[in-house]
């Protein structure tokens, strides 16, 4: 069965009609209280870490006084100096006095309170159901124009807001993530590819799900711009300030992702962290958000409460990304490659190119997959649609029993941390098991695995080195190669180990197949990612070619280590 050909067509009815009822709303309503929260449970948590106090604040001043000296933003409060100045004095005034004396532990409370304050009101956002509102009416509009084709269109440049169903496919268990949001919080975990990503999962979530907003950290440096940040500070976003690397920022940030979600209010987060510079499908994942789903999980059982955590991973496959070439550039400059990157990956631009683009971006079919995984616990159990976790055998399991030790419910640290790497094991597994696999993907995938295998080419920077007249092959192999993929990925779609795009599945030839891969790649482009003569299959652009192909490579990767 082709699962990528059972999408959503129909928008499902809303599980909370009223806004004003959402949890996030209610959030936002209550912030004083929240951030009071966040400042009294992260300064008890970080006063009993049995951490050094004064070396943590220390820290943090070199790092926050460096920030402020060698890396300041428009958004960054106008008093951070005088801030920093004053706790700077404060710590001084605290390395004078006695380890053990309770003026001084008086003194670091205060001086942690004062820290965690100052960060949990910039983390902390707003949600504005009028401004959900007219984001709602933006998106379809926006949306509408992006994926439908102009020239088809009854409604001109709008397009048809019912054909946004085929242009952007919902599939997965989305009934039983549903009824799961009715048994507790849902941690909504997505790849991360296109700066697009954020607009996309809200939408989708709101309108194909019909599920409240969720939670979600946004950038601090988004909100440089007035515009971008007009609007994010009034549809839930918390800010994350990514320069901030100090502890006592770190576990503010962990403590107001933490609250939230045992506050009942779904949440988003990239594992990722960012996005992805080489293309390639997220596999090594950043632990520190996701561990406070599990810190939630274990809060509400500590506390008797019912209230259960379930996490959702979701794998988005565009067609092409819009910002593809700056992404691979800046992944490669990232690998020490600067010099070949300016060397070799010059963009190839034009006037006529240019226009030629933008009437492309208007007349083309996109059609986008977001796929959900199936729903897990804070393990990376499957949960079935009572929100009962289960085994490998399908038995249920008990949440509370992983919390105990010697028959108390406590916390332990390295033991969740332990339960962290398993849960991000399993978000890996279920990228590579419900993501959509695109025939521009199969065809780069076809043609950079040719010139390396003719060029005896084995790492990207051999790659940038080839001369471009070694950026092809013969004709014959790249059809080889790609009818080769397209069997093996054939099968591990049977085995349930990827999903197809649902082409796939048409009475298409191999030539039919390709000629739609290499429409997907020329989305956007300045340069043709694959070029098809009667000879040889080439591409202008080696860079993007390896962003493409990169894509499928976690399933190597993964064969390898088996």
């Amino acid at each position: 069965m082709n699962k990528a050909a059972n999408y959503i067509t129909t928008a499902p009815p809303h599980l909370i009609p009223n806004l004003d009822e959402w949890p996030i709303n209610v959030l936002s309503e209550r912030r004083d209280d929240f951030v009071s929260r966040i400042v009294r449970e992260t300064t008890a948590d970080l006063l009993d870490s049995n951490t050094d106090v004064l070396s943590i604040v220390q820290n943090a001043i070199k790092l926050e006084t460096r920030r402020i000296k060698n890396d300041a933003w428009s958004v960054d409060p106008p008093n951070q100096k005088s801030f920093w100045d004053s706790i700077s004095k404060a710590a001084r005034a605290i390395d004078k006095m006695p380890g053990n004396n309770s003026e001084r532990k008086e003194l670091e409370k205060e001086v942690i309170e004062r820290i965690v304050k100052v960060y949990a009101e910039e983390i902390a956002g707003k949600f504005k159901p009028s401004m959900f509102r007219k984001a709602r009416v933006f998106c379809n509009m926006f949306f509408s124009v992006l994926f439908n084709k102009f020239r088809t269109s009854r409604r001109g440049f709008w397009g048809k807001s019912k054909n946004i169903y085929d242009k952007i496919r919902v599939i997965g268990p989305v009934d039983r993530i549903r009824k799961l949001f009715g048994l507790g919080t849902i941690v909504f975990v997505p790849t991360h590819s296109s700066n697009l990503d954020s607009l996309l999962l809200g939408y989708a979530i709101d309108k194909y799900l019909g599920i409240p907003s969720s939670h979600y950290g946004a950038g601090l440096n988004l909100f440089n711009s007035e515009i971008a940040a007009y609007f994010m500070d009034r549809l839930g976003a918390y800010r994350v300030d990514r320069r901030k690397k100090n502890k006592i920022y770190l576990e503010t940030l962990k403590s107001a992702s933490r609250i939230a979600i045992e506050l009942g209010v779904n949440s988003l987060f990239f594992p990722g962290g960012t996005r992805s510079r080489s293309g390639a499908l997220e596999q090594n994942l950043k632990l520190g958000l996701m561990g406070t789903a599990i810190e939630a999980q274990r809060k509400l059982l500590e506390n008797d409460r019912k209230g259960k955590v379930f996490i959702v991973p979701l794998i988005i496959s565009y067609s092409a990304v819009l910002e593809d070439n700056s992404l691979f550039r800046n992944f490669l400059f990232n690998q020490g490659l600067a010099t070949l990157v300016k060397k070799r990956l010059r963009k190839k631009n034009s006037f006529l190119k240019s226009l030629q683009i933008f009437r492309e971006v208007f007349t083309d079919e996109m059609c986008n997959y977001l796929s959900f995984g199936d729903p897990l616990d804070v393990f990376g159990n499957i949960v079935d649609e009572k929100g009962r976790s289960l085994d490998k055998q399908g038995n249920h399991i008990s949440k509370r029993e992983y919390f105990i030790n010697n028959g108390q419910l406590t916390r332990n640290q390295q033991r969740e941390m332990q339960y962290t790497r398993i849960l991000a094991q399993s978000i890996s597994k279920s990228y590579r098991e419900f993501n959509v696999i695109r025939i521009g993907q199969l065809a780069a995938a076809s043609l950079y695995n040719g010139i390396k295998q003719a060029t005896k080419t084995t790492s990207a920077e051999g790659a940038l080195r080839l001369s471009e007249s070694e950026w092809r092959i013969d004709r014959d192999q790249f059809m080889t190669n790609f009818h080769e993929l397209k069997a093996k990925f054939m099968d591990m779609e049977a085995a349930g180990e990827c999903i197809m795009e649902t082409l796939f599945h048409d009475e298409l030839s191999d030539n039919a197949l390709i000629a739609k891969g290499v429409e997907q790649l020329r989305t956007y482009q300045v340069n043709d990612v694959i070029i098809i003569s009667d000879d040889y299959v080439r591409t202008d652009h080696i860079g993007l070619l390896m962003y493409y192909a990169n894509r499928l490579e976690c399933y190597f990767e993964y064969e390898r280590q088996l």
